[in-house]
């Protein structure tokens, strides 16, 4: 599936290539430029998050469709990605996906921000995760789940108050999909503080080894 970042680093893979190119590049030199180009572009970092170029906000600004008591009813548009809530309106919000019958998001909104419990479900109608916001930060337990389920993530964020910035404090665990622990780690204000890694058997393993076998799987 293509997207704008995919677009935005092709594009600049292309045009780097098509400037060598024109400068009559060696084959030697010319294999080297699109073998480690695409490598250098496409930075491959912790847990398999690609470190590429951000992409472009598409914000939407959702207001109810339908009000059932203190329950407001809404669509997401197919390509919003950055989210913004009708602050005249307080209450539940269920999120539906734009083909108007996906449940998406079960969230309470006070004055257009998120506060308390949000819950964000597969297709298939299980949790996908369930977080805890006060003021439109994240604040308070996390844990996230696998299509069928068992646990994948679960950890605490607290919000700084100074600086309105939310941070990770407190524990993380991940999950293999057969229910072993994968990882383990405790943070402190976003930055880790121990980690431990095992593989899907259960044998302790070093970082390294860890991010190509949860690569793989995830």
């Amino acid at each position: 599936m293509f997207s704008l970042c995919n677009i935005q680093i092709n594009f600049v893979y292309l045009s780097i290539s098509f400037y060598f190119i024109k400068r009559r590049l060696n084959t030697r030199n010319f294999i080297l430029l699109t073998v480690f180009l695409p490598a250098i572009l496409l930075g491959q970092g912790k847990d398999c998050h690609v470190n590429v170029m951000p992409c472009s906000k598409v914000p939407c600004y959702l207001s109810p469709v339908k009000k059932v008591q203190d329950t407001m009813i809404t669509i997401m548009p197919e390509k919003c990605n950055d989210v913004h809530f009708d602050s005249t309106n307080n209450g539940i919000w269920k999120i539906y996906l734009y083909d108007d019958t996906t449940l998406l998001e079960v969230v309470r909104i006070k004055w257009g921000k998120k506060n308390g419990t949000d819950i964000i479900f597969y297709n298939n109608k299980t949790i996908n995760e369930k977080a805890t916001y006060k003021n439109g930060k994240l604040n308070g337990d996390y844990i996230s789940f696998f299509e069928d389920g068992k646990v994948h993530m679960k950890g605490y964020y607290t919000t700084d108050n100074s600086s309105g910035f939310h941070s990770f404090t407190g524990k993380e665990t991940k999950f293999w999909d057969n229910g072993k622990i994968a990882y383990k780690a405790i943070w402190k204000n976003g930055s880790y503080k121990e980690e431990d890694y095992w593989d899907a058997e259960g044998k302790k393993i070093d970082e390294e080894e860890w991010n190509k076998l949860w690569c793989a799987c995830n």
